[in-house]
């Protein structure tokens, strides 16, 4: 009888190698589609629909072309904000996060600028803020019908400004489409700021939008993250070369602990199995707002209490701090046909694991 040849070490180090190539070109292609996720998200740059902002994006990008300027996106807090930018942000409120506006202010000290459209920051009401006239405004005011506000921080008075527009026309792109006014004269403050400011860099803040990117490189730096990834294929590599088994393998009994809600998940994929998509909805979202509950001080009788809960997030101002949680509130206080379909379930069960995730840490 002829031996059956058996692989050698160097050939599965091979074969673990192109595995590890295959999924990171799996996981690379799935970040590539990733922006097919935001197409429902209001005022969102990635969105091709009618309340996204993604003809604004184009046109800011076509501008920049002309006068020298870069266009791309944000997705994390200003912390985290590099280089002189002008930042801008469409119709929300982030005034109730302290802490994003100390890093929102420092930015705007050292040269930034923060454009906040149909929005508003905490600036105006701050004494350290001051109402200026740009010297390009004064002289074109009358080409601008929207109306505009310039404020700077006392001090840094050479520095970068905060600026808010209540606009005389929408930004959206269904309304841009019928009339392109106000997105005419957005482009042209764009061109006027970088030539005046000198900023080379337009982010439109997705961070706002509830759309947000990891920030553990920023944190751990890039050669960090690069060697810890070394180390664990080098770890991996070694433990193949030297793993020998001696013997058949030993079973060790041990007692499982159930999850504590494996009754729930199970509900919910079968629900999710039979296209029920506003029943996991539901269940994931009641499971988030007992978790929301628990940290606001709800006693146990009132954590299966929902709308309480949701009444008081929004009393305590928990629901503006915790991004992307008010949009999820307004779709579970929805009737019926709370999700469209698959991929906005997806979605918002992807915001759901992250706010669950974060009050979890605390």
């Amino acid at each position: 009888m002829k031996e059956k040849r058996q692989l050698s070490d160097v050939a599965k180090t091979v074969i673990l190698l192109l595995c590890c190539v295959v999924a990171f070109i799996i996981f690379t292609g799935r970040l590539a589609n990733e922006e097919d996720g935001y197409q429902d998200v209001f005022d969102s740059s990635y969105s091709y629909k009618d309340n996204g902002t993604l003809a604004l994006y184009y046109g800011a990008e076509e501008m920049g072309k002309a006068y020298g300027f870069t266009v791309s996106r944000n997705a994390k807090p200003s912390r985290f904000l590099e280089e002189k930018s002008i930042v801008v942000s469409f119709n929300n409120d982030h005034s109730t996060d302290v802490f994003e506006y100390e890093n929102v202010t420092e930015n705007i000290k050292a040269g930034s600028i923060y454009l906040s459209v149909g929005s508003f920051l905490n600036a105006k009401y701050d004494n350290n803020f001051v109402a200026v006239t740009p010297d390009f405004y004064a002289e074109n005011r009358d080409n601008f019908t929207s109306q505009w506000t310039f404020l700077s921080h006392k001090d840094s008075p050479d520095g970068g400004l905060y600026i808010e527009c209540k606009p005389g026309g929408s930004w959206k792109n269904g309304e841009v489409k019928k009339d392109s006014g106000f997105a005419e004269e957005f482009l042209v403050m764009l061109s006027f700021l970088s030539k005046e400011y000198g900023a080379k860099q337009v982010m439109f803040n997705e961070y706002y939008n509830g759309i947000i990117e990891d920030t553990s490189v920023d944190i751990l730096t890039l050669g960090f993250v690069l060697f810890l990834t070394q180390a664990g294929i080098a770890l991996v590599l070694l433990m193949i070369a030297i793993a020998k088994r001696f013997g058949a393998p030993r079973v060790e009994y041990s007692t499982v602990k159930r999850d504590e809600n494996e009754n729930v998940y199970a509900v919910a994929s079968l629900y999710q199995r039979t296209n029920s998509f506003d029943v996991v909805f539901d269940i994931n979202m009641e499971l988030l707002l007992s978790d929301l509950g628990k940290t606001l001080g709800a006693i146990n009788s009132e954590l299966h209490n929902y709308d309480y809960i949701i009444e008081l997030a929004k009393e305590c101002g928990a629901e503006a701090s915790l991004a992307g949680y008010a949009e999820l509130a307004k779709t579970y206080r929805k009737q019926n046909k709370k999700i469209k379909n698959k991929k906005d379930l997806s979605r918002k069960l992807n915001m759901i694991q992250n706010l669950r995730r974060k009050l979890s840490d605390g």
